[in-house]
């Protein structure tokens, strides 16, 4: 049931995930030139920790994105946040971290798995090598695509099941509060829902990875590849440098980005609406959330009707007017 009303539920987050949109793209540039300057530094004295935490923040900022859905998506049912969206930084990164780490892990545990299965001893290994470092692995795929396909799907499904287990966390973190009621607990609800959320996380994932091939491919019965031919036939005997060069394309790439960017946040959505669901049936489990949940959404109806009243009383008449 979960799964289905999920699907209803992404596009109410959809159109709140775009109200956001704006200031989760600051969020995030000020993220990325946050994780670059420490990442820089740690790289002057542990360059293998450096790695860790570029790749920890490059995670974090996807987990971010997931944290601004599950958000909007909990203040659609009057879910009260604790915490202002500058304060999804510091679990972002925690839990970019612990998901990195694991992620580092479960991708060095395919490549074992490769070499133990493969038949090839170390010599004919190593001279699988090339001028880049995944040339190896290039050449492996090549040599026993079945046995390389079938390792990295399960490396994939592995990585999507972690990322179901954090979801219901996730939304905690994004508000800054657990089901109960209490401050956010890290890695509390972890696991809750496996079963509906899987699905739904998979879906997510390869719609965001399939979402550039969709748009190249839509782009042509909507006449955008004809649009862009039609310029660079008009400009081709004009002289553009800089910026103007480009200027000539900024509808249709910005057309082209705009369909990419409303594909990867409704995917997004999809995700998030199956955590918000969790999260929401967790609330109603026991009467103390229950009870949690109704006095949040009377403190919200309370304060609506003052702000009512207060704009009707500014509005009436006094003495002194007439």
């Amino acid at each position: 049931m979960i799964f289905f009303k999920a699907f209803l539920l992404s596009f109410a987050i959809l159109w709140r995930y775009l109200l956001v949109l704006p200031l989760l793209l600051i969020l995030l540039v000020v993220f990325g030139v946050v994780s670059f300057v420490v990442s820089a530094l740690l790289g002057l004295f542990a360059p293998f920790l450096s790695l860790v935490f570029a790749m920890a923040f490059g995670v974090a900022s996807g987990v971010v994105a997931v944290m601004a859905g599950l958000r909007v998506g909990l203040q659609s049912y009057h879910v009260r946040p604790r915490n202002s969206y500058a304060g999804l930084i510091v679990p972002a990164v925690g839990y970019g971290m612990f998901e990195a780490l694991l992620v580092l892990f479960m991708i060095a545990a395919t490549i074992a798995v490769l070499i133990a299965a493969t038949p090839l001893d170390v010599d004919q290994l190593l001279a699988m090598s090339g001028p880049t470092d995944t040339d190896v692995l290039t050449n492996f795929y090549e040599y026993n695509a079945g046995l390389a396909v079938a390792v990295s799907v399960a490396a994939g499904g592995l990585i999507a099941a972690l990322r179901s287990a954090l979801m219901v966390p996730l939304a905690g973190a994004a508000i800054g509060q657990d089901p109960d009621g209490r401050s956010h607990t890290p890695f509390y609800g972890f696991g809750q829902g496996f079963g509906a959320l899987f699905p739904l996380v998979l879906i997510s994932q390869l719609g965001v990875f399939l979402s550039v091939p969709f748009v190249i491919w839509i782009a042509g019965p909507l006449g955008i590849w004809e649009s862009i031919a039609a310029t660079q036939a008009e400009t081709a005997g004009t002289l553009l440098e800089g910026r103007e060069a480009y200027m000539p394309y900024a509808w249709d790439a910005g057309l082209l980005t705009a369909m990419y960017l409303a594909l990867a946040l409704y995917f997004f959505s999809l995700q998030c609406a199956g955590a918000v669901l969790i999260y929401l049936r967790e609330i109603e489990g026991s009467p103390k959330k229950a009870a949690v949940r109704t006095q949040t959404v009377a403190d919200e109806t309370q304060s609506e009707q003052t702000d009512m009243m207060a704009l009707m009383r500014s509005r009436m008449p006094t003495k002194h007017d007439q």
